[in-house]
């Protein structure tokens, strides 16, 4: 995903992970500052898919670098798809109410449906 700020092109990736405590959280993303200098990431762990959501103002973001280095502490990690829940033509004015966020993770857990990340849409609004 793109975002156009203040001249600057800001590159943002979420993934879904298996992280679960803060403890490991924060480690992760010591690692994560520490090996991606030009990356700025945190966890939101009471999203139902545990997600990890990196920024990068240099570019790019390699995700499978980032995945690398959380498989290397024993946690799982896959970029979730960028998509919309509107289908080929939405409003992108419209709001996606929270109840629609909530519902598609419940759908998440049991299989049923890829998980729309809300925050890629307001993104996209803003």
């Amino acid at each position: 995903m793109f975002l156009q700020t203040s001249g600057d092109i800001e590159i943002i990736e979420v993934f879904k992970t298996n992280v679960t405590e803060q403890q490991e959280a924060t480690l992760l993303l010591h690692h994560i500052h520490k090996n991606f200098i030009n990356y700025s990431a945190n966890f939101d762990l009471e999203d139902c898919d545990n997600i990890l959501r990196i920024k990068s103002k240099s570019g790019w973001i390699e995700p499978s670098f980032v995945i690398k280095l959380l498989n290397q502490f024993g946690f799982d990690a896959e970029v979730l798809p960028d998509e919309l829940p509107f289908g080929n033509s939405p409003n992108l004015s419209s709001p996606i109410p929270k109840t629609y966020h909530d519902n598609a993770c419940q759908s998440n857990l049991t299989g049923k449906t890829n998980m729309v990340r809300l925050e890629s849409y307001q993104n996209r609004t803003q």
